[in-house]
């Protein structure tokens, strides 16, 4: 029943937004778009997994090859892990074709979600080694994620001189595009009105634009995402302020309807409607902005959002102030009647109680995020550092199950995602134990004691003592557990 209701929603959807200029009645449906964001994901789920089930069938390379890079295309701006891992394997089909144009568009692909991901020098590493004269019908996709990575490269930077030398590139780029690509398609319309809103040509811009936009098919909710950001872009420059909103509400509806994690509108609005003092949407929708950021793994727009997080937290805190002082006015006011001043006392209790934990949970999510990215960077660094020193070429790791502890779960699980991200970019071959697997390698017996293990680890290593700390004893069991594994693996060879 609920599954028709959304159905019927968005059946009706276009007919509502065209009839509706009010900026509250937009946001509405922008509301209720968010709110069923995981029924859009379902859907998009789906269809991965039908193509996944695809890829399993075929057996011609050429048709691993086209499926690859549909599922590269569903996740990249989804889940940039994931669109990580089907643009490698992509890459290497295509090294097994032997095409150059094959081999050339899974490069690209490469290079584009590995920007996506902060991966920018590994990206311009890729795009330096490409010959775009043996591709050349791939130069506007070529110049293309040339101009976006030095656009992210730009946003990031701190620097105002190496701003202005990337926004160099970003034109000269911009002017290959346009080259690139033929009038009146929709990446010229982009780019072309891109270029006028840099040069503060908004009316300009938006007279292509606005003609553009009622072109796009319906379903399309990509392309009308971007050009109605592109149109919000261009109100912004000329002061528009509820016109900026209402185009940067169409496109965060856009993008969430096409399941794109990776988005700035949502988050552009989140921030102006905290401008004018709708608190509660501005954090809601900033929410989902990083949940989305986080599910995607894109650095450049959890960073964006870490930014302006704490601004929202001071004034959530301050709404949340300023209701407590009203509780207390509310108090002071019936006071007169004991039974009515009872009820008020629960009532103010029991919402004070529920503001607090708000408070609290919002301070924590905070600070979990900062400290986020400062073990996350400290770990790369000290990973590679290792990774160069000793230059492994293989990598085992224990496979951990968690049913109790989150907490602990999340924190070994980022520790885990980092470690097994550079084994992969300086590729080193992954082995995977279970503790069950550990312990019966290294005691014979699948349900030994952690004192047993450490012993035996001892005298296998003819140790002088039991090494401390704990997880330096785990690390030896699993690697003697590999080696252990190892060498059965080649008798097995040999012997076979």
């Amino acid at each position: 029943m609920k599954k028709n209701k959304i159905l019927l929603f968005l059946t009706f959807l276009p007919v509502f937004l065209s009839a509706q200029n009010d900026m509250d009645s937009l946001l509405k449906v922008l509301d209720k778009t968010v709110e069923n964001y995981q029924h859009f994901s379902q859907i998009k789920e789906e269809r991965i997994d039908k193509m996944k089930e695809s890829l399993r069938i075929v057996v011609s390379e050429p048709q691993k090859y086209d499926i690859c890079g549909k599922l590269y295309d569903e996740y990249s701006s989804y889940k940039s892990d994931s669109a990580l891992i089907y643009a490698r394997q992509k890459l290497q089909i295509a090294e097994k074709l032997n095409d150059k144009r094959s081999l050339t568009d899974a490069q690209l692909n490469l290079a584009s979600i590995m920007g996506t991901a902060g991966l920018y020098k590994e990206a311009m590493d890729i795009l330096m080694s490409i010959n775009i004269a043996e591709a050349p019908d791939l130069k506007a996709y070529y110049f293309h994620i040339y101009r976006t990575i030095y656009g992210y490269m730009a946003d990031y930077t701190v620097s105002s001189q190496e701003k202005k030398k990337y926004e160099k590139i970003i034109e000269a780029f911009r002017d290959s595009l346009l080259v690139s690509n033929p009038p009146k398609t929709g990446t010229h319309v982009m780019v072309k009105t891109d270029q006028l809103i840099v040069s503060r040509q908004y009316d300009e811009a938006l007279v292509i634009l606005l003609n553009y936009f009622p072109t796009i098919k319906a379903d399309d909710y990509h392309s009308k995402a971007i050009i109605a950001y592109s149109i919000a872009l261009a109100y912004e420059g000329k002061k528009q302020r509820e016109l900026e909103k209402h185009w940067l509400a169409l496109s965060a509806i856009n993008d969430i309807q096409c399941s794109t994690k990776e988005y700035i509108s949502l988050r552009n609005l989140a921030f102006l409607l905290y401008e004018d003092g709708d608190i509660d949407r501005a954090y809601s929708y900033m929410k989902r902005s990083l949940d989305d950021a986080l599910f995607c793994n894109a650095r450049l727009r959890t960073y964006e959002i870490s930014r302006m997080m704490p601004i929202i937290d001071k004034a959530f805190k301050h709404q949340t102030e300023s209701r407590q002082r009203q509780m207390i006015i509310t108090i002071i006011s019936i006071s007169i009647l004991t039974i009515l001043l009872a009820i008020a006392v629960f009532f103010v209790y029991r919402q004070m109680k529920k503001l607090a934990v708000a408070r609290k949970n919002l301070s924590m999510a905070n600070d979990k995020l900062n400290m986020l990215n400062h073990e996350l960077s400290k770990i790369n660094i000290e990973l590679k550092e290792i990774l160069r020193e000793y230059k492994p070429v293989e990598l085992s790791i224990e496979k951990i199950f968690f049913s109790k502890n989150a907490k602990t779960a999340i924190n070994v699980a980022q520790v885990r995602g980092a470690l097994i991200q550079e084994s992969i970019n300086y590729n080193l071959e992954i082995f995977e134990y279970t503790p069950n697997e550990v312990k019966l390698a290294v005691t014979g017996y699948g349900q030994a004691s952690k004192d047993q293990m450490q012993k035996m680890v001892k005298a296998l290593l003819n140790l002088a003592e039991i090494p401390k700390p704990d997880d330096t004893a785990d690390a030896l069991a699993i690697a003697i557990c590999h080696c252990n594994s190892a060498k059965m693996k080649r008798i097995y060879l040999k012997q076979k």
